[in-house]
C-alpha cells in the first residue's frame, strides 16, 4: 500500500499584547513513489521536505516552530517518514542558522488550553456507552470480513436523541475547535475538522507566542 504525506503551516506576527495571523494553509499532498526501499521513502522524504524549503523561502520567518515527533504514534511506514524528513529539516536549519523551537505535543496543547469541554466528554461518554450496549444486544454485529476476507471490528453507527449520526471526539476535533476560538475573525473562513493540520499549526504558533509573553512577565 502506497501512503501520501501533508503538513499544516501558518505564518504569524507576535508582538507584546497581540497576535496577527499572517496567512496560513496545508501543503499539496505529497505521494509515495513506487520503487525499491530505502530510495522510495528517501525520496518521498527529500519531496516532502522540499515543500517545506519552499515555505520558508517564501516567508522568511524569524523562528521556526516545529512539533517534535513522538515514537510510535504512527504506523511504521510515516513514522519513519516523519523522522527522515525532521532530519533533513533540522540539518538545513542548523545549516543556514535559522532560529528553532520544538515543543512536545503535550507542551504546546497546554499552553494553548487545547483540552475537552465536559460536554464533549459527555458525548464520548455517551458513544461509548450507546456501542456497548448495541453490540450486546447484536453481538452478531461484532464482527465483519474485510475485502481480503480476514475477519475485523464493524464499525457500530451511533445516534444522538435528536437522531443526529456522532461519534467521539478526539484530540484533533478539540485543536480545531481550539483553534476557532482563538483566532476567531483573523480567520477567512470557519475551520473544519478537515483542517486539523491546519489548526495545529495556527495553535503550535500561538503555542510560541504564549510561552513568549509568559518569559517576558516573569522578567
Amino acid at each position: 500500500t502506497l501512503f501520501r504525506s501533508k503538513t499544516g503551516w501558518a505564518v504569524l506576527i507576535s508582538s507584546p499584547g497581540s497576535y496577527i495571523v499572517e496567512c496560513y494553509g496545508r501543503t499539496e499532498q505529497i505521494h509515495e513513489l513506487e520503487g525499491e526501499y530505502p530510495k522510495r521513502v528517501l525520496d518521498w522524504a527529500h519531496a516532502c521536505f522540499f515543500a517545506i524549503e519552499k515555505l520558508i523561502d517564501s516567508y522568511k520567518p524569524n523562528v521556526i516552530v516545529i512539533e517534535q515527533t513522538s515514537k510510535g504514534s504512527k504506523a511504521s511506514k510515516t513514522q519513519k517518514l516523519l523522522e527522515w524528513v525532521h532530519y533533513l529539516l533540522a540539518d538545513y536549519l542548523v545549516g543556514n542558522k535559522i532560529k528553532n523551537v520544538y515543543l512536545q505535543t503535550g507542551e504546546w496543547r497546554k499552553l494553548v488550553g487545547s483540552k475537552m469541554t465536559n460536554d464533549e466528554k459527555a458525548r464520548n461518554k455517551y458513544v461509548k456507552e450507546y456501542k456497548a450496549k448495541y453490540l450486546k444486544e447484536h453481538p452478531e454485529d461484532k464482527f465483519t470480513f474485510g475485502k481480503d476476507g480476514k475477519e475485523k471490528k464493524k464499525a457500530v453507527v451511533v445516534y444522538d436523541e435528536q437522531g443526529k449520526r456522532i461519534g467521539k471526539v478526539g484530540k484533533k476535533n478539540v485543536s480545531v475547535r481550539t483553534a476557532n476560538e482563538i483566532f476567531g475573525k483573523q480567520l477567512t473562513k470557519e475551520l473544519l475538522r478537515k483542517d486539523e493540520d491546519t489548526a495545529e499549526a495556527l495553535l503550535l504558533a500561538y503555542a510560541y507566542h504564549t510561552r513568549k509573553m509568559n518569559e517576558v512577565q516573569k522578567a
